[in-house]
């Protein structure tokens, strides 16, 4: 609860991210007249109605720098909202740095990317507006940027390079291969920060047409992760989401 009455201002939340949202609006309140500037008296109760109020930046096909990103997190304060959807992966780019798998950013990016520094820099900036940070890593499809420096985990034979157009594209994790699950766990791409949270993929339906598609490249045999037959992409999708759930628990 926000009550501004003559000579003060008390403001009421049972939340730090509360008093940063009333401090926001005590802000928005500030008038001025030909005396100079004020503030209205008023009560005001107010509480979110959405737990999620989020805005997405695609910065893999449209590349922005630390400074718009900030920027745009002031904005976002600015007007209450919370989660800041960063779509970092695509088939036009990776845009984070890795060390432990260089060639991801290295020829995965056209050097456009974010240090690690950088991530906690906007992961932080974030936090202290009371934003969470939720990125965005595409898999299994609309992986081409991953497949530039490392073709190994792909369904199909490579090369692959960066795409330049937009559209549906082919490129695909195997995900018949454990050394594909051991690859996305050793990237920690759940670690990267604090605040950050989980891959589209637990959220959003895969690509099945494209998993179809790739079958004809998967092997066969004990060594795979499953016997792959058209008939059981079903199942192989619901194994592929199964295995990146237990790496996101387990961080």
């Amino acid at each position: 609860m926000l009550a501004v009455n003559e000579g003060r201002a008390d403001l009421h939340a049972p939340t730090v991210v509360g008093v940063i949202r009333g401090l926001e609006t005590l802000l928005q309140l500030v008038a001025a007249d030909s005396a100079g500037p004020y503030l209205p008296a008023v009560t005001i109760e107010d509480h979110p109605r959405f737990r999620w109020r989020g805005l997405l930046i695609d910065v893999c096909r449209h590349w922005e720098p630390v400074a718009v990103i900030e920027r745009t997190l002031d904005a976002m304060a600015t007007v209450k909202l919370n989660v800041l959807h960063w779509h970092l992966s695509e088939d036009q780019g990776f845009r984070v740095e890795s060390r432990r798998y260089p060639r991801l950013q290295g020829l995965g990016s056209d050097g456009l990317y974010y240090t690690q520094a950088q991530i906690r820099e906007v992961t932080a900036y974030a936090r202290d507006r009371g934003i969470r940070v939720v990125p965005e890593f595409d898999m299994p499809a609309h992986s081409t940027s991953w497949f530039v420096g490392y073709p190994q985990y792909a369904a199909a034979p490579g090369p692959y390079q960066i795409e330049r157009e937009f559209g549906v594209h082919d490129a695909v994790f195997d995900p018949t291969r454990e050394a594909v699950y051991a690859f996305i766990d050793a990237l920690n791409l759940f670690g990267i920060g604090p605040s950050w949270g989980g891959f589209e993929s637990l959220a959003i339906p895969f690509d099945c047409t494209k998993i179809r598609t790739a079958t004809k490249w998967m092997p066969r045999g004990p060594t795979v992760r499953l016997h792959i037959g058209l008939e059981d992409v079903d199942d192989l999708i619901g194994d592929l989401e199964r295995g990146f759930a237990a790496l996101a628990a387990a961080r």
